[in-house]
């Protein structure tokens, strides 16, 4: 069965922009935001810890329910 190109851009964009995937995104620049709080002598607060294990989740499949990111915490200290 072949598609036109519009249909072919359109399910690219939905495989290529799913959940999951956008949580791995948010998981690479959490990890930048981590090696610069432990640079300046922080660490991550409650709040930001909570965000990394739902983005974990997410990434994993461990969470199938979600729609959406989780909100990052701002900033990353709480």
């Amino acid at each position: 069965m072949s598609c036109t190109a519009d249909e072919y851009a359109a399910a690219k964009s939905t495989f290529m922009n799913s959940l999951k995937d956008q949580a791995i995104g948010a998981l690479a620049a959490v990890q930048a935001d981590a090696a610069l709080t432990v640079a300046m002598g922080s660490t991550f607060g409650s709040r930001m810890r909570a965000y990394v294990s739902a983005l974990q989740n997410i990434s994993d499949g461990t969470d199938t329910a979600s729609t959406v990111l989780p909100a990052k915490p701002d900033p990353v200290s709480t």
